[in-house]
């Protein structure tokens, strides 16, 4: 009797070391979905400020070569239409990376104010509310890059009308840094803001429903529901309780 008694206690003590430790492990869980949303929203954030503050720089430069260029007296000169295609292409510059830099900034404030803790919510949040801007963005910024390189030749022949040499020799470099851009740098790269990356299941999901639905709707694609370390019944603690007196 005293033998059946201390191991109805032993058991009772197993299955409690066990209860503890599924609820551990169910912390364990959350807290690691908890590190995997912050986790996402550092990386989209750290993108957005990388490229605002890069847009921002060029827009700076664009705008002070627009202002404090020394333009000739006789503008008769200068090469015909140089002055109207530079005067068109610095304020083009101007233009995408302001608008990058506003589109941007409101991503990454939605994105800092962001309050849930998961991580299938976020990557919906952000297919939903920032993917297209996020593309529309960074197309602008990459194609402000070339104009901004071209505005720097065409800036050579304003002033440096006087040496011919010295403009050829700017527009020769630009050329040069041109066709490293965009045979190289832009295949490579380029095609980052139109490929959806980490949220490409949701992209195929997303497309697969717009195709099936009638009407245009945007329905999104929740996953399946996760099994919670609580709701799991080990067979081992089911046949332990067989074992143990009823008057214990």
């Amino acid at each position: 009797m005293l033998e059946n008694i201390l191991q109805a206690v032993q058991l009772a003590k197993d299955e409690k070391r066990r209860k503890e430790e599924i609820k551990q492990r169910h912390y364990e869980n959350e807290y690691r979905q908890i590190e995997d949303c912050r986790r996402l929203i550092d990386v989209k954030s750290e993108q957005l400020k990388t490229v605002s503050n890069l847009s921002a720089l060029i827009a700076g430069f664009s705008m002070m070569i627009l202002v404090e260029s020394n333009l000739p007296d006789d503008f008769s000169t200068l090469p015909t239409g140089v002055l109207p295609i530079f005067g068109g292409i610095s304020t083009l510059v101007v233009g995408l990376n302001l608008l990058t830099l506003m589109m941007t900034s409101l991503m990454l404030v939605s994105v800092l104010n962001f309050e849930s803790d998961s991580t299938e919510a976020f990557k919906r949040f952000w297919h939903m509310r920032c993917e297209k801007d996020w593309h529309i963005a960074f197309r602008c910024f990459i194609y402000a890059v070339p104009l901004f390189m071209i505005e720097i030749a065409l800036l050579a022949w304003i002033e440096f009308l006087q040496s011919r040499v010295t403009a050829i020799l700017i527009c020769v470099v630009v050329g040069v840094v041109l066709l490293v851009f965009v045979f190289y740098a832009f295949p490579s790269w380029g095609n980052f803001g139109s490929t959806p990356g980490l949220f490409h299941k949701y992209d195929v999901s997303l497309a697969s429903n717009s195709a099936s639905a009638s009407a245009p709707s945007f329905e999104p694609s929740y996953p399946p529901p996760q099994r919670r370390a609580s709701d799991i019944i080990e067979p081992n603690i089911v046949e332990d309780h067989a074992h143990i007196p009823n008057g214990i």
